[in-house]
Order: structure tokens, then sequence, then C-alpha cells
């Protein structure tokens, strides 16, 4: 991994590896990557994973690298002296956005100020509300309304697979993973809500 990080924390690797949390946590449990202090790991460890995972990705991957990024040659060959050296250039490339799973951390973390908003302040909001846009505002709220089922069916559903491979762990007799997740994990309980 020439010009990247060294060590990298548990959450890029996870993301580099391109697997779920229970994957991940099984690849470093069975010691397929090691941790070289608590949740961080080596860069070139990573790498090697990621490339004995998903060989497809990384042959694609070391395909893109021999292409040239400059524009200075393009797909149909070298441009002929006159062409203005706009027509020569790819267009820009965009502004990368954040990761799948670092933007539903910032959703989900924006909207934990619902907890600040009261009845009173949702009496005030609406009484404000045009009836033009009370449409417009129940579509919003209902597509919210889908994607917080959406993301309580993803639990339900990881909590199912961990409480199986609990069950599986305690068929083998292997007692090392019952402590849970990896200490200092960020995931919990969300906090409880101010009082008013």
């Amino acid at each position: 991994m020439s010009g990247g990080f060294r060590f990298i924390d548990e959450v890029d690797a996870q993301r580099q590896l391109g697997v779920d949390r229970l994957t991940f946590e099984e690849l470093v449990r069975t010691k397929r990557l090691r941790e070289v202090t608590p949740g961080f790991f080596r860069g070139t460890d990573v790498a090697k994973l990621r490339a004995e995972l998903h060989p497809e990705v990384e042959a694609e991957d070391a395909e893109a690298a021999l292409q040239p990024t400059d524009g200075s040659q393009l797909a149909d060959g070298p441009q002929p002296a006159d062409t203005p050296a706009l027509a020569q250039t790819t267009n820009p490339p965009k502004k990368k956005g954040h990761e799948p799973a670092m933007r539903v951390h910032l959703r989900l973390t924006a909207d934990l100020k619902w907890y600040d908003i009261g009845d009173a302040d949702l009496r005030a909001w609406f009484d404000q509300l045009r009836p033009d846009a009370y449409e417009r505002q129940r579509a919003n709220a209902r597509f919210v309304i889908a994607r917080m089922e959406q993301i309580l069916a993803l639990i339900d559903e990881g909590e199912r697979r961990l409480a199986e491979a609990g069950q599986q762990d305690d068929a083998g007799g292997n007692e090392s993973s019952a402590g849970g997740g990896p200490s200092g994990s960020p995931e919990g309980p969300p906090p409880a809500p101010p009082s008013a």
C-alpha cells in the first residue's frame, strides 16, 4: 500500500474488505485478519485479505491503475495537434461523497436531534405549514418512516444472525466470543431523550 496509511482502524478495514460487521468479527476471531493493537490493523494485511476475498475487484483496480488519468491519451488514441486542449481532457472527476455506511451514520446522528423537538414545537411548525405543502410533507414523512422500518428490519436480522452464531459457538464449546463486540465499539443503545 504505497502512499497509504500503515495502520487503519476497524471501521475502515471493514469498509475496505466489503463485508458486514459479523463477517468482519469472524475474520478477526479466526485470525484471518490480525489486530496490531485493539481496533487497528496493518494496511497491507487488509489489502491481502481483500485480494483473497474479492479477486475480481483487485483485478479491476489493477487494470484501472494502468490507465492514464491525466487525459493525455484517450481510448481512441492520440488526438490531432490542432484539437483544442479542452476537447482532449475528460470530464473532471466528481467530488466523492461519503461512503454509504458513513452517509447512513450521519443521517441517523442528525435524526437524533428529534429528541430536542417537543409536542409544542411540532404544533407550532404545523400551524405555520401552508396547506399546499401537506401532501409533500406527508410524502416526506412516509418515506422517512419506510427507511426507519428498513433500518429496524436490518437490526432485527443482525440480532437474529448474532443469536444463531452464538448458538453455534455454544454448541461447539467456543466461549471466546461470549463478550459480544469489540471493546470501545460505537454501537449501543440510543441515548435517552433529554429531559424537558
